[in-house]
């Protein structure tokens, strides 16, 4: 299994601002050095169009890198040895009625893989969009027909990944079915999923669930699910609510590795964890490798819970 980061933010406040190579060198060798092999950079805030808007300013949005930006922070990771996929911006929504933002999420996913190309790297991940008020069964046709539009002709792998918010388009089903029916595969976030089903994750057992869920419906795990985002989370009676350390939360991370590991799953591990840097990152790296580690008092449902509950 490749350990990774969410990594560099490489959204720009201006075209003529200029990206910090040495920072972005510098994060791949700390990484490198923790015995991590994948950096996820971040688009989440970028905006489509050459300059930002007041608007646009104030909302936190930024650019895009350029091309040539790519290819060197590309030049950079082959240089350190380290992989490079991407998370698209947060803009992308698949499920809007309006016509020209769906049009803009499709750009949006085109401009990450664009990039992530040029870079040379692996994948990119993106979230589907918001229900605005409807049922997931009423914006699948909708997301299903956006999504495909774009999918064969991105020159990177592109995943889905699954929501933590309940208001977003992205349950465990959701994501399942798209895949079966468009072929797509799947970036698997293990906290989003604890926090959906408010507490779902707390077993070995819970996280068997779920990896044989995927393959009677799809195959292989690690063949639908390349990818896997991790951390701690909280998260309330709408799902979640923010990111936390591993050790913050009442999500069992650790079984996650345990089944990972014993199963012989392999694929992409990203940590997502706000202290990555700052613990986490070793903490994941001793599970995988089989040492013991303490953990929270985990949830006190299952996923089995929710999934009786039909929701």
């Amino acid at each position: 299994m490749k350990l990774g980061v969410s990594g560099f933010n490489v959204g720009k406040r201006s075209r003529i601002e200029p990206l910090d190579y040495l920072a972005i060198r510098s994060e791949f060798e700390t990484l490198k050095s923790i015995g991590g092999l994948v950096d996820e950079l971040i688009f989440t805030e970028c905006a489509l169009g050459e300059e930002l808007t007041e608007e646009m300013a104030k909302k936190g949005l930024l650019l895009y890198p350029t091309i040539s930006e790519m290819k060197r922070i590309g030049q950079i990771a082959k240089e350190v040895g380290v992989e490079i996929g991407g998370h698209a911006s947060f803009l992308v929504n698949f499920a809007s009625p309006n016509i020209k933002k769906r049009s803009a999420s499709r750009g949006h996913l085109t401009a990450l893989c664009k990039r992530l190309a040029a870079a040379k790297g692996v994948y990119g991940v993106t979230h589907l969009g918001f229900l605005g008020g409807y049922k997931e069964e009423e914006v699948k046709a909708i997301v299903e027909d956006e999504l495909g539009k774009i999918l064969n002709s991105t020159e990177v792998q592109l995943l889905v990944e699954n929501s933590g918010k309940r208001k977003a388009v992205g349950s465990l089903q959701f994501v399942v079915d798209l895949a079966e029916d468009l072929g797509v595969k799947i970036c698997l976030d293990w906290a989003h999923l604890h926090a959906y089903t408010r507490g779902g994750i707390r077993s070995e057992g819970d996280v068997v669930k779920v990896v044989d869920l995927i393959e009677s419906r799809l195959g292989r795990f690690d063949e639908w699910v390349p990818v896997m985002h991790i951390s701690g989370i909280k998260y309330g009676a709408s799902g979640e609510i923010e990111h936390l350390g591993l050790q913050e939360s009442d999500f069992n991370w650790y079984a996650v590795i345990k089944v990972l590991t014993e199963s012989g799953i392999n694929g992409i591990l990203i940590c997502e964890s706000p202290k990555r840097w700052n613990g986490d990152l070793e903490l994941l790296k001793k599970a995988i490798l089989g040492e013991e580690v303490k953990v929270r008092k985990t949830a006190q449902r299952s996923i089995m819970d929710w999934i009786k509950e039909g929701k």
